[in-house]
Formats: C-alpha cells, structure tokens, sequence
C-alpha cells in the first residue's frame, strides 16, 4: 500500500529514509473497507528472553499435550518437524481446547519441498502453542507458520531462527561511480547468488521481499544516509576473486548510490534467490510465500513474547481477518552476539485488512531490511456505476499471495474522491455477488472483479 511507518524505536541508531504518502492516481472514486480500531501502546524496547512475560499466567484449559511426547529431541541438530506437526495434528483433533508446550531447547525444523512453511496451520482452534523460551531453527528456504481459516489462536514464548542467514552482508572495497561496488563478504555470512547461478535458474537479481541492498555507514551503526534511497536494487552480480562479489547497480538506481564509498558496510537479501529454480517453483505453490508467520481469515489470533532472529523474508504477515489480531512483546531484533546488519530482510510486522481490534502492545523493532510496520486495508477502483441503478458498481479487486481482501455483506465502505483526498460518503453493502471466474492472472497480481449494491441513502454522485 505504500504507507511506511517506522512506529518503534531502533536500540542503535538505524534511520529510515521512508517516503512521504502520495495520493493514489486513479481516475474514478477509490473504494475503502474499514479498518477496525488500532491500539498501539507506547514501544517500550525490551530484552527479555522468550519466555519470560514478567507476569502470572492461570493455568491453561482443556488438553495439554508435549512436544517431547510425539518424539521431539530439542538438540538443535534432528529434524523435529514431523513430531512437532504430529503434536499440531493431535491437538485438532482432539475436539477440546489445547496447549502444545515445548521445553527451553532448540528445535530444528528440516525442509518441506512442498510448502514455504513448515507447519499448515489449517482450521486450527481455540490453541495454545506455549514456547517455554524455545527456538525454532528454520532451514535455508523456509518459514515456520502458516494459519488459515482457524480461531482464537496463540502464539506464546518462542524465538525465531535461521540455520543460515537470509542475506549476506560485506565491506565495499571499491566503488566506481558508474554503477558497480566490489564487496568482499563477511567471516560467516554466505555468498551471494553469482551471474551463473542466476541465470541457470531464471532468478534476476533484485526482487519483493528483501531482495535488495542496503548501505550502511563503517561499522554498520546507522545507514549511508548520504544515499539518495532506502535501498538499491541489484542488476548483477559478478564473481571478481575469492570471496570478492561485484554488485552491479540497477539503471534507475544509479543517481542514488553516488554516496556510496569503500568502506561502507552493505547487506543483500536473498529471498529465494539463492536456490534452483525446482525448488522454488515446488515452494511457491504454497498459500502463503511471506512471513516467519503468516495468518489469512483467522478469528482472533494473539502473538505474544516472540523474538524474530531471522527469516527468508518478512516477520508476521496477517490479512483478511475477521477477528482480533494482538501483538504482545513482540521482537524483531538483530540475533545478540552476532553482527548481523538485519533483523529480517524485509517487513517486520505487515498486517492488512483486520476487520477486529488491532493492538499493539510493548513491542521493539530493530534494523528490518523494509517497513518495521506496514497496517493496510482494502483498496478498490470503481471500474462501472450501473445507469439504471446508482446503488450498483463494478470494482477492480486485487489479492495475491501478500496480501488477501474480501468484501463482505456488512461491510462499512468509505468512498474516496481521489482528487481531493476528501470521504465523500460511506455506505454499508447491502448484496454481494461473484460473477463467472473471478480471478485473472496479470503477472504477480491476481485480478477480478466484485459487483456490490450500498445501502439505502442518498445516492452518490460519483461521477461529478
């Protein structure tokens, strides 16, 4: 949606160049789904360890069933997915309120060639998942969670990590001016994708989710803000020597990268392009390709004592929910002991189209590679108003795998005139109908149209 808000405090100085909100160019009337009420409390940066809330919690109801008991190690080293889903499984099925509860340990999760997230949260309810302080260590590729379709969830008390990290991060040992800056990578961080693994699997080398640099001051305590952008985006990348990666510098990024020199410290996220085409294409069939959570059409979900180390792309990613969403101590912070230039490649907290309560409480972000928060809610054009009826209109809708809208009977709308930025009314849908296929693919988008009717009232007069 384009609206960059950096809400938390940054525990060392990070600041974001982020771009001043512009006025939707759309030549007819926007249409605007309510946003439910926002309660953001005062960010207070905390450094708690996951699991430990400060606070008494009553005893939970219902079944309480153990990782440890389905045949999850903890040792950091075997893949405990499968006993951990089995636990997941058991708690759906047994038809009564349930807490899944690990053990202070690390939980290593191997891959799902299937699926971007290991665990297909789908139809879950009335769960508890109580971490107890553990980590989930993520592999090269994948994601932790993904809820579809459930209620009243919690996530309680674990941490976030990767095996590897998602971007690699260097010292610029030479900048020509002219579009190109030698790097030499950092002990411990991997190497880039080079122009010959790219081009075998058809990945280009800027992208969504991260896939871009940042530039930051020697040292790395704050960004280069002598650059002329919050980021550049990467045409190539050449292999130069050993361990040395020339970064050669999009067109239309040229004028911003004038104030990058040798020494600066810079960060690349890969998301995704650092594996082979088969295994993403296998992974991008998923509902869901974004976030270390992901959440759509969930009724009332809880994220509470989350620490966020690391992730392929973003943080907690939520849309088109028809409930509560609450974020309660929630982390995204750089990995202590390391000397990580990122929390995460891109968005911390990207939450869209919640049609509850939407609270933020005590929460810290820290050094995202994009938005430390993104809050959005539907955005439709009016394609066609019918003449015999004024009440009645087309709308172009969009959803993709980021972001997911459904207009609903009930629904309070807001018109927008886009010339004036000004509401012009807002009227509740009376009927909602689908017509022939609705979704058309135009690239990463997907396309359609709703047809609404607006409740009785005076008529809106759009086209004037």
């Amino acid at each position: 949606m384009g609206h960059r808000r950096q809400i938390a405090e940054e525990r060392q100085a990070h600041p974001h160049q982020l771009p001043v909100n512009h006025p939707f160019s759309i030549f007819t009337s926007v249409l605007l789904a309510m946003l439910g009420p926002l309660h953001a409390a005062d960010s207070k940066p905390s450094v708690l360890p996951a699991g430990d809330a400060g606070e008494q919690r009553p005893p939970a109801k219902g079944a309480t069933l153990r990782v440890a008991d389905f045949g999850a190690r903890g040792d950091g080293i075997h893949d405990d997915g499968p006993a951990i889903a089995a636990a997941f499984e058991a708690a759906k099925a047994d038809g009564v309120p349930s807490t899944v509860v690990f053990e202070r340990k690390v939980y290593r999760l191997g891959d799902k060639p299937a699926a971007r997230h290991y665990f297909q949260m789908i139809g879950h309810q009335d769960l508890v998942i109580e971490g107890e302080g553990a980590t989930l260590l993520c592999g090269e590729g994948s994601l932790a969670f993904y809820f579809e379709d459930g209620r009243d969830i919690t996530v309680r008390g674990l941490a976030f990590d990767t095996v590897n990290p998602a971007f690699t991060q260097g010292e610029v040992v030479a900048a020509d001016g002219a579009g190109t800056l030698d790097v030499k990578i950092m002990e411990g961080y991997p190497e880039p994708p080079d122009e010959a693994f790219l081009a075998a699997n058809g990945h280009e080398a800027h992208g969504g989710g991260g896939r871009h640099m940042i530039v930051f001051e020697r040292g790395g305590n704050s960004r280069n803000t002598r650059l002329r952008n919050d980021h550049l985006y990467i045409r190539n990348i050449t292999r130069v020597s050993p361990g040395v990666f020339r970064f050669h510098v999009k067109e239309d990024y040229l004028p911003a990268m004038k104030g990058a020199v040798a020494g600066d410290w810079i960060s690349y996220g890969f998301n995704k392009a650092n594996l082979t085409a088969q295994v993403v294409a296998a992974k991008d069939k998923s509902a869901s390709t974004y976030g270390q959570i992901a959440a759509n059409r969930v009724g009332n979900i809880t994220f509470e004592n989350l620490d966020f180390f690391g992730s392929v792309n973003g943080g907690i990613r939520v849309s088109d929910m028809h409930g509560d969403v609450t974020l309660r101590q929630v982390r995204v912070i750089r990995k202590p002991g390391t000397r990580h230039l990122l929390s995460t490649p891109s968005d911390a907290l990207h939450l869209m189209n919640i049609r509850g309560k939407l609270r933020i409480e005590d929460c810290s972000i820290e050094a995202p590679g994009d938005d430390c928060l993104n809050v959005g809610t539907l955005l439709e054009r009016i394609v066609e108003i019918s003449g015999d009826a004024p009440r009645e209109m087309t709308l172009c809708t969009t959803d993709n795998r980021y972001y997911h809208y459904t207009i609903r009977k009930g629904d309070q709308l807001q018109f927008l005139d886009t010339r004036t930025n000004k509401v012009v009314r807002i009227r509740g849908v009376r009927n909602l109908r689908m017509e022939g296929n609705r979704f058309e693919r135009d690239g990463n988008a997907v396309k359609g149209a709703d047809y609404i009717e607006i409740s009785d009232g005076e008529d809106l007069k759009i086209k004037e």
